[in-house]
């Protein structure tokens, strides 16, 4: 190719020497090349630093081989079988109530169970710390409410039947006998009577019940009533 040769722009006058054009082009090639190396390398870089900070995070968190952890599995599955692991032991006030009664029907039964056994002193003594601190069961309930209800019927509830009605009131008048100053066992009593009331009547409309479901139903309000009103009289209070 000669070195002086021209080239003709159609409509100019402008004529560029080819030798022109193939620096200026290399020129063009040198720059492109430089800006793909300088991203290749900025590449690498950052490819680089992800792999040191993994590493880094993998050392700071060793992998526990998969048959160490399954000796451990079998270590304390055999632990449970054999009695040999056990659950700590909870600090547990003397003579407080467990959180497992800590709803109405399972603190209701308690009671019960408790009366079933005659243990009149310690319905006392409940009687006077749910009084005192005013708690609450987990669903909100009154203890002192739920305390009442647990030993205001015999423990078949619905299904006991006169004669069931009948020896649970008599161990309630036992109460009475042996705490005559004791208005807990007297609103017990009252609250017997007041479900002994209702066990005549029923629990359908009025236009359902029959003259003698009435006639039952008055007097065992009226033995609750002056029940309540002996209570109101001793000097233990409770609201």
């Amino acid at each position: 190719m000669c070195s002086n040769a021209h080239v003709k722009w159609p409509f100019s006058t402008v004529s560029l020497p080819v030798s022109s054009l193939y620096r200026i082009s290399m020129r063009i090639h040198h720059s492109w090349c430089s800006l793909r190396q300088i991203a290749t390398v900025v590449l690498l870089a950052a490819i680089w630093f992800v792999q040191v900070s993994c590493g880094h995070a993998d050392a700071s968190a060793p992998v526990i081989p998969m048959p160490a952890v399954m000796r451990s599995i079998r270590e304390y599955s055999g632990g449970l079988k054999n009695g040999a692991l056990k659950p700590a032991a909870s600090a547990v006030t003397p003579g407080a109530i467990p959180d497992l009664y800590d709803s109405d029907g399972p603190y209701q039964a308690h009671m019960a169970a408790i009366f079933a056994q005659g243990d009149f002193a310690q319905l006392e003594k409940i009687a006077r710390q749910v009084r005192t601190d005013r708690s609450r069961l987990a669903g909100g309930f009154w203890k002192l409410l739920c305390f009442y209800e647990g030993v205001g019927k015999p423990a078949t509830g619905d299904r006991s039947t006169d004669a069931q009605w009948a020896g649970h009131i008599a161990d309630l008048k036992k109460w009475i006998a042996v705490s005559p100053e004791s208005a807990t066992a007297r609103i017990a009593l009252a609250e017997a009577y007041t479900n002994y009331a209702w066990f005549a009547r029923g629990s359908g409309y009025s236009n359902t019940v029959s003259d003698s479901g009435w006639e039952l139903f008055g007097q065992r309000i009226a033995f609750a009533k002056a029940t309540l009103i002996e209570a109101a009289a001793l000097k233990e209070k409770c609201p």
